[in-house]
């Protein structure tokens, strides 16, 4: 879905950044095995990638050892994408192409984020609350993020509809 061209236009990620946020947690903190995870800390994921919820993404990040920057770049390296590197805080004000937001979510749907039960968790989890169900959630995306900052800024969706990757601002 992302089509580019050699003018690509890379905007700020806004909150599509916080799946790699989970990501990285899971990860580093829960060995990569989302079975490691407490209730609490499903509510904070949950909560982060659902209703978008900052307080939660700030106690995960806060959580990760050495912060989030690295083992979020070390995933996106991971799948190919060595053009964006994230942040250790504010992650939503990276830059991150339409291109290599379809190539991630790509790779998660392939189970190839972490790994194959991280990635199948992370994706089951994405199922955001009816206030955010708009572009890719009207045509029927089993599992997308939005982001946006202000109502002036751009809006992004990542997401998969019908097994394929899709990214739009």
């Amino acid at each position: 879905w992302a089509q580019a061209t050699s003018a690509e236009k890379v905007t700020n990620a806004w909150s599509t950044s916080k799946v790699l946020v989970v990501l990285a947690y899971i990860d580093t903190v829960a060995g990569g095995d989302p079975d490691n995870l407490d209730d609490y800390q499903r509510s904070l994921i949950k909560r982060a990638l659902t209703a978008s919820d900052m307080d939660a993404l700030l106690e995960l990040r806060a959580g990760i050892p050495g912060g989030s920057g690295a083992p979020m770049t070390a995933i996106l390296r991971s799948i190919g994408d060595d053009q964006t590197t994230a942040p250790d805080i504010r992650e939503g004000s990276m830059y991150w192409s339409l291109r290599n937001q379809v190539r991630f979510m790509a790779a998660l749907a392939a189970g190839e984020v972490v790994n194959k039960q991280t990635s199948e968790y992370v994706l089951d989890t994405m199922t955001p609350i009816d206030e955010h169900s708009w572009g890719l959630g009207t045509i029927g995306a089993s599992a997308f993020k939005g982001g946006w900052l202000e109502p002036y800024t751009e809006t992004r969706q990542m997401g998969i509809v019908d097994g394929y990757a899709g990214a739009i601002i």
